[in-house]
């Protein structure tokens, strides 16, 4: 009895559990023939993830679209911006399949739709309907796909679950044909302390791999020195066919020495952890380069149910003690939605933070001490160049070279090398890492130039010094605090010219006001910038920065996912709108840093300023201004950015044009059912609410129906006209209130 029980139990929970795979073994394509993909799910979006696929259209609208299951229509939601016109359906085991950017809705559903307009005198609305309102039989004719909202021609395509989560359709009852593996295009080691850097004065090392032979096999031909905590990242572009659109990938798995250190699965994913598409990708390379490097380790911040790591760093190598010195074998699994999987294997080297100290016994003997931990790793010997004028350099004879036991080497100077401006020493590794460790200059420069940046990145400010005298000594990096604290850093060079240093201290709340540059040589600065930089991101802390007067910027502790440095500085350059433009314009650095929550912003407006015109803009990534919305309270405009990056104040005073009205005034037409149709551009603050756009023909008010993105604006009438006069008003307005109303008639002569 008890065994029956026991197979009963198990058999039902086989059953159970193969119900979902049954539901999805009925589904069908919602459109018919091939089916091309633009962009699948997970894709990186700003601010959130891709929920679903787009399926390419030809370049064209109206292909048909029908329903994949039997159901009903659960939602049709009608807007200028987003999916545009979309269509939800709901089967009977509660699953969603949604439909975006529609050019229209099959006949029964779009009598349905303009019912509901005429009714409301919106062509915007989110409606929801019952189960027995709009049922729908697999196959059955829905839509016609388009491109409304935004994009170009294509059918938005998602499936939920009963819990409204977004499922990956291509491994959940929508699978296509796919034979190629993902291809491995760079692997990213990126350092996740407060100091190190790479030899070349970078927080990231991107290494390209090389295939292999074997199919799906991928190798970095050298092992990378790493010598402070980091992360790993890969760079992966997976095609569904030859010279096709990149797509998301499915899956992620870290290896580290046989150990699976991390892994990220996008099978699906929660509304509530959309945004955190910005931390499962390097935000900055995205910002900076558009690029997609998928992070295999946690950023403070980050909580996201597809990713986990059994380590307690999240993914992040940091080396318990100096037995985790020396080579470590890594590798990473990538697959896609099709089951195929790409492998990537690298070694790299976990090191010291500083491997030698350099010693001048006399003018030709130069002495090199290795560090106590140094010895744990591999190194095989060093190769010494002699640098010259011109960027000549020249390797000394390794003849010269000593090895002194213990790691230590010895090196004699040749006498005709004197005349050569310094030294660089390499530190060479058995398994073949190569490590640029040291430049000396051959004699103190004291009156040396230099001059510097800064870039805020990591949370810390990374700096760069560049000297123009060639080996001039290391500078000193001088930060000033508003309080009065000064904050000396040292800088490593990275060639005979550059130095590079990154800072990143959670302990000091003050504002940093200054960055100085200096040597043990002179007591003033050499070189000098005023900054207005300040640590935002503490918990339950609220951070400022401010123009007084003119402009105060609000950083809410929540604002960011963990502690980080922002600047605020008087942006240079060249704007469209300049005219328009109140007071300067403003930089929110650093741009490649991602939100949690909004920041405000409050600039004061004088007293020619109308409030009722002004706003506050973003600097989009096309160079254009994004209006925000913003409120004015007595002398001051308000506002909140999801956003960092460069803001202004615009007055907007223009209308929008009405352009190419057809049918064109006075024109005598013979159809009673014309297409209206014309063009409406708005230059600034923009009309993407159609409460904004009002079209009435014989004062009867028509579904005005627009496309930012085209400009074009088109209705048809309610009903057929009679033969003769009808009387058009197009009125439209911005958000600044600028209104603009045209006046406009046509004849109809139908026999």
């Amino acid at each position: 009895m008890n065994i029956l029980s026991t197979i009963s139990k198990a058999l039902l929970i086989i059953l159970i559990s193969a119900v979902p795979f049954a539901v999805g073994a009925d589904r069908t394509w919602p459109v018919k023939g091939d089916i091309d993909l633009s962009s699948t799910f997970c894709d990186y979006r700003q601010l959130h993830f891709h929920g679903g696929m787009d399926i390419r259209t030809g370049g064209v609208e109206g292909r048909q679209v029908f329903s994949p299951v039997d159901g009903y229509v659960w939602r049709i939601k009608y807007s200028y911006i987003g999916y545009g016109k979309a269509i939800y359906l709901m089967d009977s085991q509660g699953f969603i399949y949604v439909f975006g950017h529609l050019s229209g809705l099959s006949d029964r559903l779009d009598k349905i739709v303009k019912e509901i307009q005429y009714t409301k005198e919106s062509y915007s609305f989110d409606t929801t309907f019952s189960k027995s309102q709009l049922p729908v039989k697999q196959g059955e004719l829905i839509a016609l796909s388009g491109q409304t909202g935004f994009g170009g021609p294509h059918l938005h395509f998602e499936i939920r679950n009963p819990q409204n989560m977004p499922l990956n359709p291509l491994t959940n009852g929508f699978p296509l044909p796919d034979n190629s593996a993902p291809v491995f295009e760079g692997l990213m080691l990126a350092y996740q302390d407060t100091v190190s850097l790479f030899p070349d004065g970078l927080r990231k090392i991107l290494v390209e791999p090389r295939k292999e032979k074997s199919k799906g096999k991928y190798q970095i031909a050298s092992p990378v020195l790493v010598q402070g905590p980091f992360g790993v990242a890969v760079k992966v572009g997976e095609r569904m066919r030859s010279n096709g659109p990149k797509l998301n990938i499915r899956k992620a798995r870290l290896f580290i020495d046989d150990y699976l250190y991390y892994e990220s699965d996008y099978g699906q994913y929660d509304y509530e952890q959309t945004t955190m598409v910005d931390l499962c990708f390097d935000y900055y390379l995205k910002m900076a380069r558009d690029q997609n490097w998928h992070l295999l380790y946690e950023p403070d911040g980050k909580v996201f149910a597809g990713s986990h790591s059994a380590f307690e760093k999240g993914g992040v190598f940091a080396g318990r003690t100096t037995f985790s010195y020396g080579l470590h074998n890594g590798r990473v699994e990538v697959y896609d939605a099709a089951g195929n999987m790409s492998e990537l294997d690298f070694k790299f080297v976990w090191a010291p933070e500083k491997l030698y100290e350099v010693g001048k016994i006399n003018d030709s003997t130069l002495y090199l001490r290795a560090e106590h931990d140094t010895r744990n790793i591999d190194v095989s010997g060093i190769a010494v160049y002699a640098v010259g004028s011109g960027d000549n350099i020249q390797r000394i004879d390794p003849g010269l070279i000593e090895s002194m036991g213990s790691g230590d080497y010895k090196i004699n100077i040749p006498t005709e090398s004197k005349r050569v401006d310094g030294f660089r020493i390499d530190i060479l590794g058995e398994s073949g890492w190569r490590s640029p460790e040291v430049y000396i200059p051959s004699q103190y420069v004291s009156d040396s130039k230099y001059e510097f940046d800064y870039e805020l990145m990591d949370g810390g400010i990374l700096l760069n010094v560049r000297a123009r005298d060639k080996f001039a000594p290391p500078p000193e990096i001088e930060l000033a605090y508003e309080d009065g604290f000064v904050n000396k850093i040292e800088t490593k060079a990275v060639s005979s010219l550059n130095f590079a240093a990154f800072y990143k201290n959670t302990g000091i709340k003050t504002r940093i006001t200054e960055i100085n540059i200096s040597t043990g040589g002179n007591s003033r600065p050499l070189a000098s910038l005023t900054t207005n930089i300040v640590l935002t991101g503490e918990p339950n802390r609220q951070a400022a920065l401010s123009v007084p007067g003119v402009l105060e910027v609000s950083i809410p502790g929540q604002a960011l996912y963990s502690s980080a440095l922002i600047g605020l500085q008087q942006a240079e350059g060249r704007y469209d709108q300049t005219s328009s433009i109140i007071g300067d314009v403003y930089k929110i650095d650093p741009v490649t840093l991602p939100l949690a929550k909004n920041i405000s912003l409050s600039a004061t407006l004088n007293d020619n300023n109308n409030p009722a015109k002004v706003s506050f803009y973003r600097l989009n990534s096309k160079r254009k201004w994004s209006r925000l919305n913003s409120k004015v309270v007595g002398d001051k405009v308000n506002t909140e950015s999801s956003l960092t990056g460069t803001f202004a104040v615009i007055r907007d005073g223009d209308a929008p044009h009405v352009r190419k009205i057809s049918p064109s005034n006075g024109r005598t037409i013979q159809s009673n059912m014309p297409l209206i149709k014309c063009n409406v551009s708005e230059d600034l603050s923009g009309i993407d609410d159609n409460n904004k756009i009002t079209i009435t023909l014989d004062g009867e008010w028509l579904i005005p129906e627009y496309d930012p993105e085209t400009e074009i604006l088109k209705t048809t009438p309610r009903k057929p006209l009679k033969n003769g006069k009808h009387e058009l008003v197009i009125k439209v307005s911005d958000y600044a209130g600028n209104e603009r109303v045209v006046h406009s008639h046509f004849t109809v002569e139908k026999d």
